[in-house]
């Protein structure tokens, strides 16, 4: 799945990789991870909350991807597991926080499902329909699960530290053979998908470094970002380049530790540059520049052509749209040149033909509402990692809107829960603000309200 030439690697060392992706080795890592999440389940049974760490982990990170054939769902397993544990938590934890953010969540769950229904091709819309009812509803639980800040930071170091892990893996693999061009990651369908989440990963590293007080923790976070951003130039994403640009320069700006990021990016710039081949640095830099030139580029060229045909068909489309998936199954009626379908490589398009204007506007309005919402906890919580964790979170999710106006993530994972813990950060802040202040939280108005309930036992985990 990735290009490279084991030639050019010493003899030794590629000695050592093919030994490290031997079968053996990989069925190892299988009964490892098969171990690992196995034995969770009975925690989660009794710790809902160690199920959404799980959870997380097995979605960002993907070590299902890293062990030898066809894995089992073991995301299903956590999940199912996680839900039993509710239920017989059903009074110590909560399920949902209804907020404003999470209603929107809601909404475009339903809206997605009401698409699916009227779509061009239904059985095509039912797969994404189920795939983005499983992701808003992992996100709408965190909003009931995670209400402190200790819980919080346990969920944001199992995000952030699996995205670099996940950028450490293929940046590694880049670096020591110098110079590698990905282009089909894992569980990723192109380029473009890994480099945006890497991207993404960045800013929560980040904030890692400085919001921890281990020493072992803010500097692995800093070898993680220096590893993860070299990946994700081996990307070749000029989507993933621009979206990184955006990401150093919020750092820069907002971090108030301009020197750190700047050395960061400087390490990782310089180790690819020595150890990357003569040929990735003059590849790379005739990928790079034709973002300066994009009406001469074969690639933007067609971006302009589906995007051209996505708006006509949103056109025709407005209310429903054609339904998750479905542009494909139409767009023979709009193109008639014979080129090949190269997918919308644009997110909001994507939601607007998917799902017609209402959908696009639940989407576009929960993506706002959430990088305002943590606009002004950035200006107004009263406790440092409060501010500092908003601005990452808000860094993570600027990186997303600026990548996604050039590639498919309308269906991204990462970003709806991201959009979830904007709930579960002001809740975290509340939390401890109000005891700091000596006052008491509003009870519920009524006992039958179990969504408002207050979780009874709700200690933290670490």
């Amino acid at each position: 799945r990735t290009s490279c030439d084991p030639t050019k690697l010493n003899p030794t060392l590629w000695t050592t990789l093919r030994t490290a992706e031997s079968p053996r080795n990989r069925i190892v890592r299988l009964l490892i991870l098969q171990l690992i999440v196995f034995a969770s389940i009975p925690v989660t049974l009794l710790r809902p909350f160690v199920g959404l760490l799980t959870y997380s982990w097995l979605a960002y990170m993907r070590p299902q991807d890293m062990v030898w054939g066809i894995t089992p769902r073991f995301s299903l397993f956590v999940a199912l597991a996680m839900f039993a544990g509710l239920a017989l938590a059903y009074g110590r934890e909560r399920w949902i926080t209804l907020r404003t953010q999470t209603v929107l969540l809601i909404a475009l769950a339903v809206w997605m499902g009401l698409s699916s229904l009227t779509a061009v091709e239904p059985m095509l819309a039912r797969e994404w329909t189920i795939r983005m009812w499983k992701i808003l509803l992992v996100a709408v639980l965190t909003t009931g699960l995670v209400r402190t800040h200790s819980r919080f930071r346990a969920l944001y170091l199992v995000i952030a530290g699996s995205l670099g892990l996940l950028g450490l893996k293929y940046g590694l693999y880049s670096v020591m053979r110098g110079g590698v061009r990905l282009t089909n990651a894992g569980s990723f369908a192109d380029n473009n998908g890994l480099a945006m989440i890497l991207v993404m990963g960045v800013p929560l590293l980040v904030g890692i470094y400085l919001t921890e007080e281990s020493a072992w923790i803010r500097w692995g976070s800093v070898v993680l970002a220096i590893f993860s951003i070299a990946a994700i130039f081996s990307t070749f994403s000029r989507g993933g380049l621009i979206s990184l640009a955006v990401v150093v320069m919020i750092l820069l700006a907002r971090s108030g530790r301009p020197i750190t990021v700047g050395i960061v990016g400087v390490l990782a710039l310089t180790m690819l540059l020595f150890t990357v081949s003569d040929e990735f640095k003059s590849t790379y830099t005739d990928r790079a520049s034709s973002i300066t030139d994009y009406r001469q580029d074969a690639s933007m060229r067609g971006r302009y052509r589906e995007w051209n045909t996505a708006f006509h068909v949103f056109l025709d489309y407005p209310l429903m749209g054609v339904g998750p998936d479905n542009l494909q199954a139409v767009r023979e009626f709009y193109v008639h040149d014979g080129s090949p379908f190269l997918t919308t490589h644009n997110a909001y398009l994507q939601m607007l033909v998917a799902c017609g204007l209402p959908g696009f506007l639940l989407y576009f309005g929960s993506l706002t509402l959430g990088i305002w919402r943590l606009e002004i906890l950035r200006r107004r919580s009263s406790v440092p990692w409060g501010t500092t964790y908003a601005s990452m979170i808000q860094c993570s999710l600027i990186a997303y809107s600026v990548g996604g106006l050039i590639g498919d993530a309308a269906y991204y994972d990462l970003t709806y829960h991201l959009l979830a813990m904007t709930v579960s950060l002001e809740l975290a802040i509340e939390s401890e603000v109000v005891p700091a202040l000596g006052l008491q939280q509003t009870k519920p108005k009524t006992a039958s309200e179990w969504w408002r309930q207050a979780p009874i036992g709700n200690r933290p985990i670490t």
